[in-house]
């Protein structure tokens, strides 16, 4: 997908959030190898979602909404 929009304003909202992906990168490349080196079966996902929620300063039983 090419975006056509080339106004000023698009180009920061393109720099923003380019720069975003990379401050969170390195947080989502963790989390990933965590949840990947600790395979869990569908629907009992619990170190998963103990690891998401250490993330997020949640009880893993927290509702999301």
């Amino acid at each position: 997908m090419e975006l056509t929009d080339t106004t000023p304003a698009m180009a920061a909202l393109r720099g923003a959030l380019a720069d975003g992906v990379e401050r969170w990168k390195p947080r989502v490349q963790d989390l990933a190898r965590e949840i990947h080196a600790h395979r869990e079966v569908s629907f009992e996902e619990v170190r998963s979602a103990e690891a998401i929620a250490a993330r997020r300063g949640i009880s893993p039983s927290s509702p999301m909404a």
